[in-house]
């Protein structure tokens, strides 16, 4: 009886996990928000220790030329 239970939880509960095509679809839109968010981030924080009186050094700037 308890492992029929456990049995039926368990499907319950796999119910709740995305399907691969969903979780890689998940992992795309989490990337594509990564580097909308990063750059205004990384300013913001830029910005915070500047009007702190920290010393910032300038951006560094890596990949191809913009």
């Amino acid at each position: 009886m308890r492992l029929e239970i456990e049995k039926i939880e368990s499907n319950v509960e796999a119910e709740w996990i995305p399907s691969q095509e969903v979780s890689d679809r998940l992992l795309r839109y989490e990337a594509h928000l990564s580097r909308e968010f990063d750059p205004p981030m990384n300013q913001l924080e830029r910005c915070q220790r500047m009007r702190k009186g920290h010393a910032v050094p300038p951006p560094l700037r890596l990949g191809g030329s913009s």
